[in-house]
Formats: C-alpha cells, structure tokens, sequence
C-alpha cells in the first residue's frame, strides 16, 4: 500500500509542537516521505509526546527542530533523502541516527504499516533501545557528488549503447549497413550511411542518442 493510501485515514496534525511539550522530547522519529514527512517526539520514558507532519525540505525541518530542546536526538530511516537530512542536521547540532529499517521487523516486518506508526516505531526505539537501530553511516557530501558523477556517466554511455545498437539494427532490417567505429563517430559515420528513407525517423535519434559524453563526466 503506498504512503498516500495509508495517509488518507490520518488527520496530519500542524508542524508546531506546543511549548508545553518541547522541553519533554527527548528523542524525535521522522518517517521521511518525498513530500511530506511524519514525526513523533517521545519522552526519556519512551511516552508519545506529540506528533505531527512536516514538509520534507530543509527549512522546514529546521524551523521543527529549532522548537526543540538542543542536543534532542533524532532517527530517520535510510532512504533516498536521508543522505541530506542527516547532514543538515548534524550541521544544526542534533545527533542523528539513520535506521536501517529493513533491520528492524517492527516496520519493515508490520502488517499494519504506516507512516505514523513507523514515526512512533522510530522515535520509541531511538529512545529505549537505540542498537536495534542497525545505524547506517552515510558518505560524505563530497564522496556523494563524486559517486552522482560517475552513475550519470555511466547512464549516459549506457543509454548511447543501446541507441546506436537500435539504429544499426533498423538500417539493417532493410538491407544496409553502419560501418563499425567508436561511440563518439557514430554520429558523423551514421549521417553518411543512413538510408535516405530512414532518415526522417533516425536523425533525431542519431543526433541525440550519439552525442560524445562530456568531459565533466569522464
């Protein structure tokens, strides 16, 4: 069931934790959503204390944040998204764990499975029993921009791959031929061999699916 279904039947409560409230969080769980994230903040017993949504971009969690105690500890799950969080975070002055939640049968194991109660699942362990967390150590920012690097290459080469693969086999369908040569002449080799009737249909494709892979990239 995904996160929007399960989402229907819970009211989402304001970002705003009471003041009355904010001294007693000790530990904070965030189900982290790509729009829309849920957090429940306990106290040092494990108690729910408050609850609520909050958008998933970095004001806003910064502006839930700044109405807790400093030195609050906060648990997210691994995700797409939790790389950023958890540096901005940290940058913040909050410890922060990162849940291997496929570790954790409490969620990844739930029958009854919602963002609300991964929140309370979250925050509740983080507080009590933190090992079970099975914590992940994300790279740094630096070795992420890196990483990022090298998959767009590596996409980039892939999909001119299968582009130039596709190509050559339209024209031979029809009995011609593209000459064998590198990724980055098949462009030029192709406009001189490609049949003038495939032409209204494979130039496009030539041109954008033959490019050289740019050089920030190699």
């Amino acid at each position: 069931m995904g996160k929007s279904t399960r989402e229907r039947s819970e009211k989402p409560a304001m970002n705003k934790i009471d003041a009355s409230e904010r001294a007693r969080i000790t530990t904070l769980g965030i189900d982290v959503g790509d729009r829309m994230s849920r957090y429940a903040g306990v106290d040092a017993r494990g108690e729910l204390i408050s609850e609520g949504s909050v958008a998933t971009r970095e004001s806003a969690l910064h502006a839930l944040l700044s109405q807790l105690v400093a030195g609050t500890r906060v648990v997210i799950e691994v995700g797409m998204h939790s790389p950023w969080i958890s540096r901005s975070l940290w940058q913040k002055g909050f410890p922060v764990t990162v849940a291997n939640t496929r570790s954790l049968k409490l969620i990844s194991g739930s029958t009854r499975k919602s963002d609300r109660r991964d929140a309370r699942v979250l925050a509740t362990i983080g507080q009590s029993a933190p090992q079970l967390l099975d914590a992940v150590e994300h790279q740094s920012e630096q070795a992420q921009q890196d990483r990022a690097v090298l998959r767009a290459r590596d996409g980039m080469v892939r999909a001119r791959a299968r582009l130039i693969t596709q190509t050559r086999g339209i024209v031979k369908a029809i009995g011609g031929r593209i000459k064998r040569c590198s990724g980055d002449a098949f462009a030029s080799r192709a406009a001189e061999q490609v049949p003038e009737l495939l032409r209204p249909a494979l130039d496009p494709v030539v041109v954008e699916g033959a490019p050289p892979v740019p050089s920030e990239v190699r």
